[in-house]
């Protein structure tokens, strides 16, 4: 099917629906390529690392801060709004639970959790396992400890605003005491594990994800009998699934969110046009990549920067890589991968502790820095590169997008190609005549708009064995385009 590619370019496929391609996106005529968020990608595991938290005082005492005063203000945004907006994940804000400032009730806050001796036990023991802790475990001691927070957040609540307003609020008996001697329990399994499990941590995460599967468990019956009503949905969050939602979203501080466009190195397998050519009704794009000493690239129309009149755009190069097929996924060390906050904010609310305490996993010097860079975005492409070995017969190519500036909303996501890119297109087996006819159309007006006198479509056959997609050329553009415009 492939003509004679000169040596410094090579080709790659891209599928799409119909629906993409001439529907209401017009991602056809606007000649843009889509780069998808990890969750609207195939792989449930896109993206995913395996994390863990292994550091000193300073930033374990910091951690717990962090969470501390992310219960605080997710909870004042719902004494302010009820039931009349949902809160959910992206209202905890991991990357400065200060930002509306520093008061009074922080510094309440902050003493009695960490002067309760309780809490205090459970946090040293934490801190002197010197193992790591999984995602899953941490999951788990946040779980163990939250009734109590939340209690502890209300009861500062309450005590402030009958300050502000006496007599407007009354005492509640908090259960504070019961949680305490739940909080207890939890050290003495923690302890239990620490002795078993000394030389297999991963029986401790397995131990730990039993945990929160009874804890599931009891959410689920409360919900099915009604203890707990699921339409009070920002009460739900709070009490029951904010600790699974405050651990992902610290991956926020972490890396900035990235996104990416997919491409296959070949075409020709039923079981792709089935799966991602639309159950054989779709359409597959042939792009024509240019080479240099970096590797295969295509020129695509990027947000470089921001001004008053909103962003503004210039082609750049974007490098296509090849996905890693593997069972391991990155690992990395929470506390030393912290690239997605401003320096300043991390080095002070993570990196800082009481009376001018650092922590050592501050790193000072330039040449240290440099190092840890290099090797912050070498994982960090590797999470975006990787999936599971389930998927290896895609030998699918990928481009990556991201910003350390700003947000990518789904407009900034869309990213103009050059026409001349464009090498082919090729009409699944299953394209009905009415939707050919409407894609010719459009690279017709493409075709003449930027005088280009040749452009290839195929149609797609099954093999006599039906075990390969074969193509066959059309010459109907070849006739159209001899023919002046209509």
């Amino acid at each position: 099917m492939d003509a004679k590619a000169q040596s410094d370019s090579t080709f790659f496929y891209r599928f799409r629906t119909i629906e993409n391609l001439i529907g209401a996106r017009k991602e056809l005529y606007n000649q843009y390529v889509f780069f998808a968020s990890p969750d609207q990608l195939n792989d449930p595991l896109e993206g995913h690392i395996n994390l863990y938290w292994q550091g000193d005082p300073v930033v374990w005492r910091n951690l717990f801060k962090n969470y501390l005063f992310c219960v605080a203000f997710v909870f004042g945004l719902w004494s302010l709004f009820k039931t009349e907006r949902k809160i959910g994940p992206s209202d905890i804000p991991v990357k400065d639970p200060l930002i509306a400032g520093r008061h009074e009730n922080h510094d309440e806050l902050e003493r009695d959790f960490f002067e309760n001796p309780t809490i205090a036990l459970f946090i040293d023991r934490i801190i002197n396992s010197k193992r790591r802790i999984g995602r899953i475990e941490l999951t788990a001691h946040l779980r163990s400890i939250h009734y109590f927070v939340v209690f502890l957040v209300y009861e500062n609540f309450r005590r402030h605003h009958e300050m502000l307003h006496p007599g407007t609020t009354s005492d509640t008996p908090s259960g504070a005491a019961i949680e305490l001697t739940r909080i207890e329990a939890s050290i003495k399994l923690f302890d239990a594990y620490e002795r078993s499990f000394a030389d297999a941590p991963e029986k401790i995460e397995e131990a730990y994800l039993y945990f929160l599967c009874k804890q599931e468990d009891t959410d689920l019956l409360n919900y099915y009998v009604k203890a707990l009503d699921l339409n009070d949905a920002n009460r739900i969050f709070i009490f029951n699934d904010f600790c699974i939602a405050y651990v992902r979203q610290l991956n926020t501080i972490m890396h900035v969110p990235w996104h990416a466009a997919c491409f296959m190195e070949k075409c020709d397998a039923p079981s792709m046009w089935s799966y991602y050519g639309d159950n054989h009704k779709g359409i597959c794009l042939k792009y024509r990549a240019e080479k240099d000493e970096n590797g295969p690239y295509i020129n695509l129309n990027t947000i470089v920067g921001w001004n008053g009149g909103g962003s503004f755009r210039s082609m750049r190069k974007h490098y296509f890589k090849p996905v890693i097929y593997r069972a391991e996924h990155a690992v990395m060390n929470f506390f030393e991968s912290l690239g997605a906050a401003p320096t300043p904010q991390v080095n002070s609310q993570w990196y800082s502790g009481e009376n001018g305490q650092i922590s050592p996993l501050l790193i000072r010097d330039e040449e240290g820095r440099s190092a840890w860079r290099e090797k912050y975005w070498q994982k960090y492409l590797i999470s975006a590169t990787t999936k599971t070995k389930t998927w290896e017969a895609e030998q699918e190519q990928r481009l990556v997008l991201y910003s350390m500036l700003s947000d990518l909303s789904t407009e900034d996501r869309k990213l103009g190609y050059e026409f001349s890119a464009l090498e082919a297109i090729i009409f699944g087996v299953r394209v009905l005549a009415e939707q050919k006819i409407a894609v010719i159309r459009v690279i017709e007006e493409l075709c003449r708009k930027h005088g280009r006198k040749e452009f290839k479509f195929y149609q797609a056959y099954f093999s006599n064995n039906r075990n390969e997609v074969k193509f066959a050329e059309m010459c109907v553009i070849e006739t159209i385009l001899k023919e002046p415009p209509r």
